[in-house]
């Protein structure tokens, strides 16, 4: 399927899309045009539309070919702890609506869903409140024109599962999930224990349309999870035994072994057992309250079964963020770092390349060229 922004994605034609550049930071693009550190920039898609246009054109004039949009905080838990949750639906679809202008068919768009601002799985929400949040925002994003949905910057296992359903069942439009690595020795781990075949098990069991990783790092780590989920490939979350073995023998992952159709128990932390044995011995989600748990009954498949290529999200940061004497946040790695990651990524399985905090439309260019060049 070649790149052509004008064509209706569904949730099985967009698997079939060729390597492709999306955008970059939002939030210090917004910093740039008058935002505060801190301040809920959602609010400027009705309040400063003209600005959240501008930077959503910089990325379609700098070769972006997936746009997101200005809603990472627009559901309505977040909104909430800010006295605002009636304002989701309204920002959630002008933010859509906006993107869509920028693209001007250039450029597919993604409704960006972030986290909820709650620790769902140790109980400060509910996952059935997650999931209609994420619904609300799923219904106006395809009411704005958005192509697909991104829920991003995930944590919590408990949190992506119920907002992916959530999505899935309200709106038609494809949804895939993108993960913080951003703990372990080598970046390996969400901060909640969240290892990256679990990740992918669960998109793929859950009937997400593609899966990666953003923000928490710089972009050149990013072809170390690249490869990690690339290997996550053919695993199937089938309920039974991975390569050959028990799925959690000796308290250890086995690959995953998500079941597909069903409950979801049984592969929390490092994928020992959940009914009847620990829940993450060595590491994972330790105390979780056992109602926490990732939900049951999602969407998993269609007609019992479902394609394991997942096509691989990656937006790295622009290095590691410096404060000046001055006390201004700076990001060090420049367009060229993320122009000489751009083969590594593809070798690794990435189909869509583009760059998270402290990137700008001069990194997306360059991401944008060696695509072109490739």
């Amino acid at each position: 399927m070649r790149f052509d922004p004008t064509r209706k994605l569904t949730r099985e034609n967009l698997r079939d899309l060729p390597p492709l550049c999306t955008d970059g930071a939002w939030g210090t693009e917004m910093q740039k045009l008058g935002a505060r550190p801190g301040e809920l920039a959602d609010v400027w898609n009705l309040e400063q539309p003209d600005k959240v246009l501008s930077v959503a054109k910089s990325y379609v004039d700098a070769g972006s070919q997936v746009i997101l949009t200005n809603t990472f905080s627009s559901n309505r838990i977040l909104l909430g702890i800010h006295g605002m949750a009636d304002r989701a639906f309204a920002l959630s679809k002008a933010g859509a609506e906006l993107s869509k202008r920028a693209a001007r068919g250039r450029a597919y768009v993604f409704a960006s869903i972030g986290p909820c601002g709650k620790m769902v799985m140790m109980g400060e929400a509910d996952p059935d409140e997650v999931r209609a949040a994420a619904a609300e925002q799923a219904r106006a994003f395809e009411e704005g024109g958005a192509d697909a949905i991104v829920i991003e910057t995930q944590s919590d296992l408990v949190e992506a599962q119920a907002a992916l359903q959530g999505c899935l069942e309200a709106c038609a439009l494809p949804v895939g999930v993108s993960f913080t690595f951003d703990a372990g020795a080598n970046n390996d781990r969400t901060m909640m224990g969240v290892r990256i075949p679990e990740a992918y098990n669960l998109a793929a069991a859950g009937g997400a349309s593609f899966v990666g990783a953003n923000c928490g790092a710089g972009i050149e780590t990013f072809v170390g999870i690249a490869k990690a989920f690339q290997a996550c490939e053919g695993r199937a979350p089938s309920g039974g035994p991975v390569d050959g073995g028990p799925a959690s023998a000796g308290g250890g992952s086995g690959g995953g072994g998500v079941p597909v159709g069903g409950p979801v128990e049984g592969w929390l932390g490092d994928g020992g057992p959940v009914d009847g044995g620990p829940a993450s011995k060595g590491g994972g989600f330790g105390g979780a309250p056992a109602d926490r748990r990732p939900v049951d009954g999602g969407p998993a498949s269609v007609n019992g079964s479902q394609s394991l290529a997942l096509p691989i999200w990656i937006k790295g940061n622009a290095g590691r963020p410096q404060v000046d004497s001055a006390g201004n946040v700076r990001y060090t790695a420049g367009p060229e770092v993320f122009a000489a990651v751009v083969p590594p990524l593809l070798a690794a399985g990435a189909r869509f390349i583009g760059g998270c905090c402290g990137s700008t439309p001069g990194h997306v260019h360059a991401i944008a060229k060696a695509l072109a060049g490739r």
